[in-house]
């Protein structure tokens, strides 16, 4: 069904919101940001992933990072600009699917806007959950328009989304599969006779759709990194050193140091979407099958296994950011729901079209006025700007800027411009555009083993970088095997006590 004018014109305000307004956050470096930017600047330059670069999610996120810097340059205003685009697109998505769903407009857009002044709100940085959220979004489309009645290839569109959700967030991809198999079970029982048929011929474009993207993706991974290597990364990494080393927290929690996204967004109303309106679904359901109105348990039935998935998809670590990153059908669910409840207490009254659009501009306008206050508070907590390698950075608190500065100086000794920062901070590897020799941005005894500290000291050893920084705060105990390598083979700086005994200088032989 082609959109409308009216349909065209908000989905247009919602994107062009996104792209004017998120650009706007100051470009202070967040710590997971930092890894996922300079890898993709590592690939970029010819690096091989897993080999050289060790990372625990799929390539598609960096790939597609890597891409931008490519057109555009290696630039922190590429990475804000390029994901204000994905969070627009996500927002009218969002719109598309309770359209699709029939709810009117005004309350759509809401669905939408939503998005970008909540969600963004809770982690507004750069990072490959966006994308996967902007792809399950475009999936929600999709399962709403292969009906029972499309033909069997609509379901290729489905199949391609799950190998892209795959591409760039795997960890979320096996919990959307078995959403997506829930809707098409549903949809195999209402087939009547030819259920096993009507099954099979989905279930084949659906893993040729998924397949597509996939198996170029593998066959590619193989050959340059080997399955032993990848095998590690994508599989033993996430399963067992994450679970290791990352307790699990409990639903919707926030911690001391999310603290300041959480004063940003609404972490009860995070915390507690998701579980009321899957009540709320289940009930629906369950009275459409009583009134066998088979269009609007359909309807329910993906809106419920899309809810489901998302809840799964972020069990391993279930913060009211990773709620935020999966809350597209929450939200999508709340407006449908509300516009159902409108239909049958007041249908088709002029008086009620005339007060929900002015609800819901009321809440519009609320919304753009949350979006104003937290701009403005995001400013005045980076209010340091300094030009970097990495373009226009924000710092918020002169200690940062005055550690980029002095690495800078000291690595303007080496032509190389090596430096190893342990056990993260990998943002002072783009603000100096200087190159790390080992393929850790990130990691700890807790987080790898003693193989990965070895391995670390046998580079550090072999390729001598100039500057070590330390973290020692942040390893348990305050040393290990690679703290007390740099302490025997590096000195402390001179100057400010606070960075002396962070930044270390290599003795002379």
């Amino acid at each position: 069904m082609n959109p409308s004018r009216r349909e065209l014109l908000a989905g247009a305000a919602l994107f062009g919101a996104a792209v004017a307004v998120l650009p706007l956050w100051p470009p202070e470096l967040g710590t997971d940001e930092s890894y996922y930017l300079y890898e993709a600047k590592r690939v970029l330059a010819g690096e091989v992933l897993y080999r050289d670069v060790f990372e625990i999610t799929m390539p598609g996120s960096l790939w597609f990072m890597a891409g931008l810097y490519r057109l555009f340059g290696v630039d922190v205003a590429v990475a804000r600009g390029a994901f204000a685009v994905v969070h627009g697109l996500t927002a009218v998505l969002l719109f598309a699917a309770a359209r699709q769903l029939g709810v009117r407009v005004s309350l759509a857009l809401l669905a939408g806007a939503a998005h970008l002044v909540v969600c963004h709100a809770a982690w507004p940085y750069t990072s490959p959950h966006w994308l996967g959220s902007l792809v399950t979004a475009a999936l929600l489309c999709a399962l709403l328009a292969c009906r029972p009645g499309t033909r069997p290839r609509a379901w290729l569109w489905p199949g391609l989304l799950l190998g892209l959700l795959t591409a760039v967030t795997h960890q979320r991809a096996p919990a959307y599969l078995l959403g997506v198999a829930v809707v098409l079970g549903f949809d195999a029982l209402s087939a009547g006779g030819a259920r096993w048929r009507f099954l099979f011929a989905r279930v084949a474009a659906l893993a040729a759709g998924g397949a597509a993207v996939l198996v170029p993706i593998f066959a590619y991974l193989l050959a340059t990194s080997g399955a032993e290597a990848v095998l590690r990364a994508l599989v033993h990494y996430p399963l067992v050193n994450y679970r290791k080393s990352v307790p699990r927290p409990p639903w919707g929690a926030t911690f001391a140091i999310t603290q300041n996204f959480a004063d940003d967004t609404w972490p009860r109303f995070l915390r507690w979407l998701p579980p009321v309106v899957a009540a709320g679904l289940g009930l629906r359901l369950a009275a459409a099958l009583w009134r066998r109105a088979a269009t609007a348990a359909r309807d329910a039935v993906v809106l419920l296994a899309m809810s489901g998935a998302a809840f799964l998809a972020i069990a391993y670590f279930p913060d009211f950011i990773h709620i935020a990153f999966v809350l597209g059908v929450s939200l999508v669910a709340t407006v449908d729901c509300v516009e159902r409840a409108l239909r049958r207490l007041a249908p088709d009254a002029t008086w009620t079209r005339a007060a929900v659009a002015a609800a819901a501009a009321a809440l519009l306008l609320a919304l753009a006025g949350q979006w104003r206050t937290v701009i403005l508070r995001n400013s005045a907590r980076s209010p340091i700007r300094a030009d970097t390698a990495f373009g226009r950075v924000a710092f918020p608190d002169p200690v940062q800027q005055l550690l980029h500065d002095r690495v800078n100086r000291l690595l303007a000794a080496d032509p190389r411009r090596l430096l190893f920062v342990y056990p993260a901070y990998a943002q002072l590897y783009l603000t100096t555009g200087a190159q790390n020799p080992t393929p850790y941005q990130l990691m700890t005894l807790d987080y790898g083993g003693p193989q990965e500290l070895a391995e670390i000291i046998g580079i550090l050893e072999r390729d001598r970088p100039l500057v070590v920084v330390l973290g020692r705060v942040l390893v348990r105990g305050g040393t290990d095997a690679v703290i007390e390598y740099v302490d025997a083979h590096y000195a402390p700086t001179d100057g400010d006590p606070i960075l002396a005994d962070a930044v270390m200088v290599r003795r002379q032989p």
